[in-house]
């Protein structure tokens, strides 16, 4: 069965964006057409975070941005070095995240 999908537009992350867009997946011998309807949307090519530490997915909340960087990163380690995390867990909430906010290659920096 081939699949269209259907969005307000259509991205290809090169041209210009394609209002009222239609892009088809799937084998074209098939008469059978399946449409998907995204409404308002558009649809994109995958992001790409090119820097990330899926180590401190586990972070609820930020650590507070300090007058410095050195003085940032400090907090960082002291936090580490006070609640260690289980870097499994941690690295699966980081891979679900990015899933879910369309993020499908990521650089990861770790320790």
């Amino acid at each position: 069965m081939e699949i269209e999908i259907r969005s307000r537009w259509l991205w290809n992350g090169i041209d210009p964006p394609v209002e009222n867009g239609r892009c088809r997946i799937g084998p074209s011998k098939d008469l059978a057409t399946k449409v998907i309807d995204l409404g308002d949307y558009c649809v994109l090519p995958g992001l790409i975070n090119c820097h990330c530490h899926l180590e401190l997915s586990d972070l609820r909340r930020p650590i507070a941005a300090s007058a410095s960087f050195a003085q940032w990163l400090r907090q960082v380690v002291l936090y580490r070095r006070n609640h260690p995390c289980n870097a499994e867990d941690s690295i699966s909430i980081g891979l679900q995240e990015s899933r879910e906010s369309g993020v499908r290659w990521i650089w990861d920096v770790t320790q």
